[in-house]
């Protein structure tokens, strides 16, 4: 289930209470079933039975009224039999059998007379028998009269005779037609008739009535798991069967819940975590199998989990093949005696009273009945009781008598935890919700120790792609009060941990070793200012001393909030990139004064600037506070005095205007005698980021009071051990160990980094970031160049000439340029490329004009390749003097004059000790003198001074091609110290030269334009 273990328990017991409910409620339906089916098969007997007796007794009535009749017909029978035995004529006796054999021949109607008409018929016959009985007897005659009347008169006897005989016969017909009567056989076949017709009918009410109440037991059985059902199916109950269910990531065992149609529901069982303690009250089986797959679970799913395992009974030795191989990792702890039970509980309860827990703690402990001290199960309780980063998970067995002391302690544990049963090493609810522990742990082992181990690479890595504001709060930081960069999160409370530029805290210092995360937390903090402020709340400067690679992207997406990028190792650059800032002091010092007299508020510092420009809505210049970031920073003091005062100036000045610094390097003060980085400077700097590092370096940035922590691998003692990201951060200029936080860094990756600086343009704009290369090449000369001005190329210096007080002819600022005022330049070096690329700099500058360019040089010379077609030259010494005195005849001073090695003609030069000039040579001068430009080229200047001294006064801007020391120090004032650097050796790709104004003696270095350019189309010819 995708729920937590507290509500999976409560689900199980609401399920399995519904089941229960269910089956109780079955169980009552069919009790209740039972009886009205037996109540209905006793009714069904009752009146079968009922209309058998019936029946029975009717017919009893039918027989005695039977009998009765038959008794009566006998009875009526005797008394006739006794009526003619009174008769005393021996002849009626003597012919009786045939008189009553003559009688029974007459025919008689009995069949349709009922039994008691019969009866009546045999009483009336009676009667007559006993009338005619009386009468012969009253009659009575001797035998001898009788004989002698029966002699005369035959039939005399027949006629008294037949009568009675006639009678009796009647009387025994009708007594054989009451014996044989079928009124009574079929008063007997109608009763049964009944008595079948009514007992099928009682049959089938009560088969209908059996039939109608199981039906409603059916019915009611299924609304009653019809309401289970709809029970089951709605939350919570629901989770359980649905499809994600046993996608969780903590395995509870395999579930089994008896369903109400009777099969077995078999899935899965998990919750998302363990939100609670929980105590397993067992029977004699300990849950070992599911505590060993919830721990693996937890440590394969929670980078932050770690495990201890207790088992007071073995010493911890049932959970060594399962977990040994994780203790290295420090993820899973064994306590294997009484003392690290102590040990680790007594630790669990200190990260538990800070609250800010490293990782999640979870402990288990088989048969906590055994072997704990009382103070330990007093820790365990109050751990269990705080519920904040320590989660316990023990099991009980019920089924023992628990000792005294722990038997008093045992309701607090009931209070403080998830109170459930396990029986056979699973979870049981009730009969119908129980689970079957884990099979699987090695398979679960395996997949642990792999995630385990994928944990450990990428924990070294927090991306910072997650950590960037979301779009609603992009760029929408005020910087007034200060810069704040969240750079990481605390190794120790998991929380983010932020980097602050403030008026208390304006400088940070970082240090580490290669590859210990120093330049990648550059890069969280270049991305991070981009995120959080617009550029005109912070503007980014960066200068990378270590070969230029790291930040170069920055500087070609022309950021606006970038305001350099200098990659450049040159000491005069790295002196410029300070030096600009320093003058930046300068001007924001002069903002601040304006606005103070505008508004008559007195402000000191920048963040009262800030609050004066949002309180008065003065119109004033916006200064948005500068981050000046240094990679490499002792790069700067090697053997660099001036270094060491503007950075002096920097810190001591920069947190009043608004400019900050971090700065990182290898070591934070360097052994080196020649390094100028001084203790001193280190001072101004109170944040300070220690990555891996020996702890003697360690040590120099932080202060003996923040050395020991007095943990173990704590502290400075800590530094050597940081992985790569990791770093000791102190805000205290590392005076205290209160201060002192253990921080894992962010991490920018490349895709991000381009994904930033390729997003921000469309965003902010394009902006107009100085960069200065690691050995840049030269090339081709923008399209766009100023007007009036004879541009050379990329200065190698920051906005040299970007404040300067003067009005030097001669300006480097992004470009080193020249505006022609009656000077002219002299080019030297043995390097063709250099006045390859001056010549191209005064062609462009004749174009822009509108004025007619001449070379002068020899035929032969190599630079006539790449004179452009517009321009004339002259090979001759004739074609050399008629077009310098026509110049000189027209007087327009519209004319741009490059002279090439014009030594090689020897009628224009004027060697040093000559009296008289030939008229060649002062035509030389005066054509230089009254063009608008021009450009004299020699190899050496050596040559120049002895050759063509009269144009050294004429030409004091001197270009100077790199790797010839004579040239330099002809060319460059006696003043210039120059230290010998990459610069100084020739390029392939890139063309160096010297620049110096000589009658200014201001001096430096220049990376030319290439002699030709793409952009400029037909104007050049190729190489």
């Amino acid at each position: 289930m995708n729920a937590p273990f507290s509500a999976v328990f409560r689900t199980l017991n609401g399920t399995a209470a519904s089941l229960s409910a269910l089956h109780e409620t079955l169980r009552r339906m069919e009790a209740e079933t039972r009886t009205a089916l037996r109540l209905n098969d006793q009714n069904r007997e009752r009146r079968v039975c009922a209309v058998q007796d019936a029946t029975d007794e009717l017919l009893e009535d039918f027989a005695h009224e039977y009998d009765t009749l038959k008794g009566d017909a006998e009875s009526l029978l005797s008394a006739a039999e006794i009526a003619m035995n009174d008769i005393l004529d021996p002849h009626f006796h003597r012919m009786q059998p045939q008189y009553f054999s003559a009688a029974m021949q007459k025919p008689y109607n009995t069949a349709t007379v009922c039994a008691e008409a019969l009866i009546a018929r045999m009483q009336k016959a009676l009667s007559a028998i006993q009338a005619g009985a009386k009468k012969i007897k009253n009659a009575f005659l001797l035998p001898d009269a009788a004989g002698l009347i029966g002699s005369v008169s035959p039939d005399f006897r027949k006629s008294l005779y037949m009568p009675i005989l006639d009678a009796y016969a009647h009387m025994r017909r009708c007594a054989e037609a009451i014996e044989n009567a079928p009124a009574f056989t079929e008063k007997t076949a109608r009763a049964h008739a009944v008595c079948t017709r009514k007992t099928r009918q009682i049959e089938a009410e009560c088969t209908n009535l059996r039939a109608e109440i199981l039906q409603k037991l059916k019915a009611d059985t299924g609304a009653a798991i019809t309401r289970t059902n709809a029970v089951l199916c709605t939350p919570p109950s629901a989770a359980i069967f649905a499809e994600n269910a046993g996608h969780a990531p903590l395995f509870l065992g395999t579930l089994r819940l008896a369903l109400p149609s009777g099969k077995m529901f078999t899935a899965p069982l998990t919750c998302t975590k363990l939100d609670r303690s929980v105590l397993f009250l067992t029977d004699n089986t300990a849950p070992h199998a599911l505590f060993c797959s919830l721990a693996l679970d937890l440590l394969k799913s929670d980078p932050a989990a770690v495990v201890h395992l207790a088992d007071p009974a073995h010493c911890g030795n049932a959970y060594k093949d399962v977990f040994a191989a994780f203790t290295p990792s420090r993820r899973a702890e064994i306590w294997c005696s009484t003392q690290e039970f102590t040990r680790g509980t007594e630790a669990l309860c200190h990260a538990a009273a800070e609250n800010a827990p490293n990782a999640m703690h979870y402990v288990f402990i088989e048969n906590m009945e055994q072997n704990i001290p009382e103070q330990t199960l007093e820790d365990l309780i109050r751990l269990m009781r705080a519920n904040t980063c320590v989660r316990v998970l023990v099991s009980v067995r019920k089924a023992i008598s628990l000792p005294h002391g722990f038997q008093q302690k045992f309701p607090a544990l009931v209070q403080n935890a998830a109170c459930c049963t396990a029986k056979n090493g699973g979870i049981y609810i009730s009969e119908d919700v129980f689970t079957v522990p884990p099979e699987d742990l090695p398979t679960r082992r395996a997949a642990a120790l792999s995630a385990v181990t994928a944990q450990m690479k990428k924990a070294a890595v927090l991306p910072l792609n997650a950590r960037l504001p979301h779009a609603e709060s992009w760029q929408k930081k005020s910087s007034e009060a200060g810069i704040f960069l969240p750079i990481g999160q605390s190794d120790v409370t998991r929380q983010p941990v932020t980097l602050a530029f403030t008026e208390e805290k304006p400088y940070a210092l970082v240090i580490g070793d290669v590859n210990s995360g120093k330049s990648a937390l550059l890069h969280t903090v270049a991305l991070q200012i981009f995120a959080n402020y617009t550029p005109d709340e912070v503007k980014l400067a960066i200068a990378d001393f270590k070969e230029g690679a790291e930040f170069a992207l920055y500087g070609a997406s022309r950021l606006p909030a970038v305001e350099a990028v200098v990659e450049n190792e040159d000491p005069d650059c790295a002196a410029s990139f300070l030096r600009y800032y320093v003058s930046e002091l300068h001007r924001r010092q002069s903002c601040f004064t304006a606005l103070s007299a505008d508004t008559g508020r007195l402000i000191r510092k920048y963040e009262t600037y800030r609050a004066v420009q949002r309180e008065t809505g003065a119109v004033s210049e916006i200064l948005p506070r500068i981050l000046l970031m240094i990679d490499e920073y002792q790069s700067l003091f090697e053997g660099n005095t001036e270094t060491a005062a503007l950075l002096s100036e920097l810190v001591r000045k920069g947190r009043t205007y608004g400019v900050h610094l971090i700065m990182a390097s290898q070591r934070g003060v360097s052994e080196s005698a020649r390094n100028t980085f001084t203790a001193e400077l280190k001072d101004h700097f109170p944040t300070r980021l220690v990555f891996r590092c020996p702890p003697a370096a360690a040590r120099r940035l932080f202060s003996d009071r923040a050395v020991d922590t007095g943990r173990e691998n704590t502290g400075i003692a800590a530094a050597v051990l940081l992985k790569t990201g990791h770093a000791l951060l102190n805000d205290e200029a590392g005076q205290t160990e209160r201060a002192t936080v253990s921080v894992q860094c962010f991490y920018a990756g490349d895709d991000l980094i381009e994904r930033m600086c390729s997003l921000l343009p469309h965003v902010n704009g394009t902006g107009e970031t100085a960069w200065l290369r690691y050995n840049a090449a030269s090339r081709a000369a923008p399209s766009a160049l100023p007007h009036g001005e004879v541009t050379f190329g990329d200065s190698v210096c920051l906005h040299k000439d970007r404040t300067a007080s003067d009005a030097d002819s001669l300006k480097d600022d992004g470009f080193v340029s020249f505006t022609p005022n009656g000077t002219h330049i002299l080019c030297t070096g043995s390097d063709l490329r250099v006045p390859a690329s001056v010549l191209c700099s005064a062609a462009r500058f004749a174009e822009q004009e509108g004025l007619s360019l001449h070379v002068f040089c020899v035929e032969s010379h190599p630079l006539l390749r790449l004179c452009p077609e517009t321009a004339t030259v002259y090979t001759t010494l004739a074609a050399q003097r008629e077009a310098l005195s026509r110049q000189l005849r027209e007087g327009q001073n519209r004319a741009v004059n490059v002279f090439l090695e014009m030594s090689a003609e020897k009628e224009f030069t004027q060697p040093l000790g000559t009296l008289r000039p030939s008229a060649d040579a002062a035509l030389l001068k005066n054509a230089v003198a009254h063009s608008r430009l021009s450009v004299v080229f020699e190899r050496r200047c050596k040559i120049v001074r002895s050759e063509l001294p009269q144009l050294l006064a004429l030409a004091p801007i001197h270009i100077t091609a790199v790797g010839d020391s004579e040239n330099l120090r002809a060319a460059l004032p006696d003043t210039a110290r120059i230290t010998a650097t990459a610069f100084d050796v020739p390029q392939k790709d890139s063309i160096h030269a010297y620049y110096c104004n000589r009658d200014t003696e201001k001096w430096g270095k220049i990376v030319l334009f290439q002699p030709f350019s793409p952009c400029q189309g037909h104007l050049f010819k190729s190489p």
